[in-house]
């Protein structure tokens, strides 16, 4: 009876009752067997026919107007509609076949030649309401459904009611037939009622004591499931302090569901390569007395092993009754003679590929219900989106280390130019980086010149003409190569250098990496000899000379 409600079980055993009613008297009536032969007519071909005709009525005039109903009003989505009706004319076809193989008297066979035509224009209507669901047309829907859908099923629903009519009225006439044999058993039928009916209160007070245990188990699942619902937000609250590492994570979550949960043992096994081992437990650690911590998954215990075969599978594994279970032999003598009657694993996964498995054992047979299985899955997901978290939270830590390592090192190499160097945006040429050998030139603090545009500083820097030309060149060709410019110091003094540059990707953005050589004392001695007479140049690659 498991799986039936409380009221359907009493009517069951009424049911029964009724049947060993029926038996005792046939056996007590054997002198009436024409009388029961005919009672049973009664019931076969002509009770059983009422109440399928009545189903068949309630299918085509109650539940198919119901199903179009519910999708003209959006109260039910087309597949749903067009499945219940679909349900309902197969149970309909079956219902009236097996109601034409029961005995039909004469009239039963002219309302029928008169339904069967009926029926099939009933179908047909449903087909072509079933056209318009996939065309998609509501206002042709509805108005089928209000006029053209009940033409067509009103027929068929009064030669159903002729027929229902008629079954009670030829029941009738062969009971009124029976009556005089019924009036001779009476007694005796009277008398094994009475003894059914102590028979009845003693089942009846059997499916109570039943219904209680029943009860009292479901009351038990219901708190274990509630005992989990702790579980998973203790969990949830774990992940949220962003656990420090796996192995820290694991050990917690074993913890919760042992504690939490009401688990008698907790294990995540984890999946390392070619092999399986144990990365911690929690709970009654003698369940697992001489069953390995590592293991290879092509190995003997590997291949049976319900969590290498969670690992390989992807999905979980349950046993409610281990003991009975083929599938967890191995542990027989081991585990579940130590009392895990109820055995379940859970995949774990990292990066959408399952490297372990959560490992749950229970002292309670059937512990492991469909609801808290349910649970248990979606723990399970949230500690592998953990997982996944650790992961991303690893990679950001080692790409921000290898970030601030490049932009050491650029700025050591930055700073060790023996030449000015200047790091600014091309956009509006604002500073990002200066080395020592630029402030000394300008006569400005690194801090003082951080942050501003090269325009601001118009006391300093390079000639207008010389900077406009600089960034058209830069801007065309993308980097500049010793062009001669004019410079001035802070303290006034103009000087000539040779002036480079380069466009780089800098934090998202396009820069300029500028570099110069200060040659005015060059320039200086090349403009003396010039003056002196001297036309031979102190240089092989002599510089061009100033504008």
């Amino acid at each position: 009876m498991a799986g039936l409600s409380f009221k359907a079980r009493l009517a069951l055993v009424m049911a029964l009752l009724l049947g060993l009613m029926a038996l005792l008297g046939l056996v007590a009536l054997l002198q009436l067997r024409g009388v029961s032969q005919a009672l049973e007519s009664v019931y076969a071909n002509r009770l059983v026919p009422v109440q399928q005709l009545r189903k068949i009525s309630h299918a085509m005039l109650a539940e198919v107007p119901a199903s179009a109903n519910g999708l003209v009003e959006g109260r039910l989505a087309p597949t749903q509609a067009g499945l219940q009706i679909k349900s309902a004319q197969s149970q309909v076809e079956q219902l009236w076949a097996a109601y034409k193989s029961t005995l039909l008297v004469e009239e039963e066979l002219h309302l029928i030649a008169r339904a069967e035509p009926q029926l099939r224009y009933a179908n047909e209507a449903l087909r072509q309401f079933e056209r318009l669901v996939g065309a998609g047309d509501t206002a042709a829907l509805r108005a089928f459904a209000a006029l053209n859908l009940r033409l067509a099923l009103e027929p068929l629903g009064q030669t159903l009611s002729e027929l229902i009519d008629l079954q009670l009225t030829v029941a009738r006439r062969e009971a009124d037939a029976s009556q005089a044999g019924f009036e001779r058993a009476r007694w005796n039928l009277l008398a094994l009622m009475t003894g059914s009916g102590g028979l009845a209160a003693a089942l009846a007070v059997w499916v109570w004591s039943q219904h209680r245990r029943e009860q009292q188990s479901a009351a038990a699942a219901e708190q274990r499931v509630q005992q989990f619902y702790i579980a998973l937000s203790q969990c949830n609250q774990l992940i949220v302090r962003d656990p420090a590492s796996d192995q820290q994570l694991y050990q917690d979550l074993c913890r919760i569901c042992v504690d939490t949960g009401h688990a008698a043992l907790a294990a995540v096994i984890v999946s390392g390569g070619e092999e399986a081992y144990r990365a911690c437990l929690h709970g009654q650690a003698e369940l697992l007395t001489g069953v390995p911590e590592r293991w290879l998954l092509d190995s003997p215990y590997g291949q049976t092993s319900i969590t290498s075969q969670v690992i390989r599978s992807g999905s979980h594994l349950i046993s409610n009754e281990a003991g009975l279970d083929p599938r967890m032999a191995h542990w027989h003598d081991s585990v579940v003679a130590r009392g895990g009657r109820a055995i379940a694993a859970f995949p774990l996964r990292r990066g959408g590929i399952t490297v372990g498995a959560l490992l749950l054992f229970a002292a309670e047979p059937g512990f492991f219900d469909a609801a808290l299985v349910r649970l248990l899955d979606e723990m399970a997901g949230d500690v592998s989106f953990a997982l996944d978290n650790l992961d991303r939270e690893q990679a950001r830590r080692e790409a921000l280390l290898a970030a601030r390592q490049e932009r050491d090192l650029f700025q050591r190499l930055f700073n060790a130019y023996s030449v000015t160097a200047a790091l600014t945006t091309l956009a509006d040429t604002t500073i990002l980086e200066v080395n020592e050998v630029l402030c000394r030139r300008y006569g400005y603090s690194r801090a003082q010149m951080l942050g501003r545009r090269m325009s601001e500083l118009t006391d300093v820097g390079l000639e207008p003409a010389d900077r406009q030309r600089y960034y058209e060149l830069l801007k065309r060709d993308g980097r500049v190569e010793n062009l001669e410019v004019r410079v001035r110091g802070r303290d006034g003094q103009r000087l000539h250098a040779l002036l480079s540059g380069e466009l780089i990707d800098y934090q998202g953005q396009t820069c300029v990496l500028s570099t110069s050589v200060d040659i005015t004392e060059l320039r200086q001695a090349q403009q003396a000899a010039a003056r002196a007479g001297d036309n031979q140049r102190p240089m092989s690659d002599p510089l061009p000379s100033d504008a």
